[in-house]
């Protein structure tokens, strides 16, 4: 209606997330800085973890070459740079097998963890929640977009992916880059994609951990994949 020269429409209400959310850094043993982010309850590190040593500075092995075969090895604890590359560490962090992830010493900084399945859906939750798919609805898993970084993805046709728009990805502030996996045998994925492992536990062969597709809106959970493999690694506080 109009009064006093005034229009009135009908109310609408969202949410987002916070426009300031807290942030800051931690340190690991290797002297590697990681900013965080807090995303609810949760405090997030928004790089992937790139220690070449547990908590306690003993070395985590790697292979005698970045492409070795150690599909025959029993609980390899091994690490790798993402796609056996030392020079883009910085930017993709590096890769662990999940007996390296779930070693008692511990990979992450003191006061921190690998993630949780049930946390990374406790993330998904809450962005689904508070408008980040990509459609800003409030139903369903389109958030794909909300966790990619702003470079890196190849283009995509599909709306709502990485690959899509890449100056519209990352309003959760999580910088998921398409981070190479390493499979068993030594063959590094093609880095279409950023997938990594959760600390919970499928089977006695197999893990789980997650992943977002460049040509892909949602976030995938509850991935089985061979503790022998190696994935990125992130953090959340304690």
């Amino acid at each position: 209606m109009t009064l006093d020269g005034v229009a009135y429409g009908s109310q609408e209400t969202f949410t987002t997330l916070a426009e300031t959310p807290e942030t800051g850094t931690v340190s690991d043993v290797d002297g590697n800085t990681y900013h965080y982010i807090t995303i609810g309850t949760q405090r997030w590190m928004v790089e992937n973890l790139r220690t070449t040593k547990y908590r306690n500075g003993d070395i985590v092995g790697t292979t005698p070459t970045p492409d070795s075969n150690i599909s025959s090895d029993q609980s390899p604890k091994y690490q790798w740079p993402s796609n056996g590359d030392e020079s883009i560490v910085a930017t993709y962090g590096r890769l662990y097998t999940w007996y390296a992830v779930k070693d008692s010493r511990g990979l992450a900084p003191n006061g921190w963890h690998v993630a949780t399945d049930a946390e990374w859906e406790t993330l998904q939750n809450y962005l689904i929640a508070n408008g980040n798919n990509y459609d800003k609805t409030t139903t369903d898993n389109k958030i794909a977009q909300s966790l990619a970084s702003n470079s890196g993805w190849m283009t995509s046709s599909i709306i709502g992916s990485p690959g899509y728009d890449i100056s519209m990805n990352n309003s959760s502030g999580l910088s998921m880059y398409p981070t190479a996996g390493r499979f068993n045998n030594g063959f590094y994925t093609n880095g279409l994609s950023f997938g990594a492992w959760t600390q919970s536990e499928s089977d006695s062969t197999y893990a789980l951990r997650i992943q977002i597709n460049n040509n892909g809106v949602s976030l995938l959970l509850h991935l089985a994949a061979n503790k022998n493999y190696g994935w990125a690694v992130r953090c959340v506080m304690d």
